[in-house]
């Protein structure tokens, strides 16, 4: 256990980093636990090795899904070893090979041969997605580039432009009231300004204006009055004019669009099978969501280091069932004949149950005792019954099979 970078903003604590290798089930391959300051690229150069370890002379069958800090030049060749290759899925970061993807996202609003694929995943967030499709050769190895951009990207683009000129425009109206005694105040205030809004994508017109005010003396100006006085101040008068075209390119591109990066031959998947298998990814992430729940691990109360991993032992194997029973009655489901069992939310049919629907249904029952050594299985209502029979028997659990001890 080492201290390290700490998400939950603990510095002081010390912490331990979980890897985890899933299959496209959720199912665990592998779950080291490694010390506290353990890198995302640290991790992933470990990852390739125990992938290459676990499948051997079945490697070219298996494809390594990973987010963007799965790709560095290092471990790209590594995954590329002559004998060794390991197919791979990632998202392409920006500053990898010499920018090769701001390139190809350029290159993408160039050709505008956007290929719509609709809709990836379920539920109310959903963005569409289009991709465009390109070959480039890395360090003698070919790779397949695919750009792809989502509505939720654009969507993102538009608010941060409209954020920006609310921004502008409120610090414009607070510059416009502020006054100086010399123009050369003005300058230097509108320099500063502009020195703080640097990042703002919107162009701003400037005018210095001279304001004279005159002050009279108070009471009777007499036989002899005096003449007024002439106060001059300054003031910077500001508006926007535009927006930074070039800029503004720049942001929609990188906002909007995203690259993925593979080395999965074309003639084996399709653009938008390769991008909906890199959005799999939530799959591992969901068990890391359960595994830093407060009633479970996000906080751990044991010093040495044997205990630490009994725990996170413990902790895998729970999480290992219930990948486990989520498998069995999806598989169950998917194999038979019949229309989709009505286990869902307010009795809907679902093909695809999680485990936390299945938990949920299953706490609606209860456990019996109705003589020495006799149990039964106890329901709250008819429906409760239909649906954990159901379940149940989508596990191949009887009733029987509970109650015999």
């Amino acid at each position: 256990m080492l201290r390290g970078h700490n998400k939950d903003r603990r510095p002081e604590c010390k912490q331990v980093v979980v890897g985890k290798i899933v299959n496209e089930h959720g199912i665990a391959i592998a779950a080291p636990n490694m010390n506290g300051n353990t890198s995302d690229t640290e991790w992933n150069e470990k990852a390739i090795k125990l992938v290459k370890g676990t499948f051997g002379e079945r490697l070219a069958s298996i494809t390594y899904i990973a987010d963007s800090k799965l790709i560095n030049l290092p471990l790209f060749q590594q995954l590329m070893e002559p004998g060794k290759r390991v197919r791979f899925i990632s998202r392409c970061p920006a500053n990898f090979y010499n920018k090769i993807a701001g390139k190809v996202i350029k290159q993408a609003y160039q050709d505008d041969q956007w290929i719509d694929v609709g809709k990836i995943g379920s539920g109310k967030k959903t963005c569409t997605y289009e991709l465009q499709e390109y070959h480039r050769t890395i360090e003698g190895n070919d790779v397949w580039l695919i750009v792809v951009r989502s509505s939720a990207g654009k969507e993102r683009y538009d608010h941060k432009l409209h954020k920006q000129q609310i921004e502008l425009e409120k610090s414009i109206n607070e510059l416009s009231k502020k006054t100086f005694v010399c123009e050369a105040d003005a300058k230097k205030e509108w320099e500063r300004f502009e020195k703080s809004h640097k990042k703002n994508l919107y162009k701003a017109a400037v005018e210095f204006k001279e304001i004279k005010t005159e002050k009279r003396p108070v009471g009777n100006p007499g036989k002899n009055p005096k003449p007024p006085q002439v106060k001059v101040t300054w003031q910077v008068c500001a508006q926007i004019i535009g927006i930074n075209e070039t800029r503004a390119e720049e942001l929609r591109n990188g906002g909007e669009c995203f690259v993925v990066i593979t080395n999965v031959e074309q003639s084996e998947l399709t653009g938008e099978q390769v991008l909906r298998q890199y959005k799999d990814q939530s799959i591992v992430e969901i068990q890391f969501k359960l595994l830093k729940e407060p009633a479970i691990a996000s906080a751990i109360f044991l010093k040495t280091p044997g205990r630490i991993d009994a725990l996170m032992m413990l902790l895998h194997v729970s999480l290992l069932i219930r990948a486990l029973i989520q498998y069995k009655v999806r598989k169950s489901i998917s194999e038979s004949k019949e229309e989709a069992p009505k286990i869902g939310w307010n009795n809907s049919r679902t093909e695809k149950p999680t485990l936390n629907l299945i938990l949920e249904s299953l706490q609606h029952t209860t456990f019996e005792k109705v003589g020495e050594n006799n149990y039964r299985y106890g329901f709250y209502s008819d429906r409760e019954r239909d649906r954990v029979m159901t379940i149940l028997s989508l596990l191949d659990i009887t009733i029987d099979g509970l109650l015999d001890p």
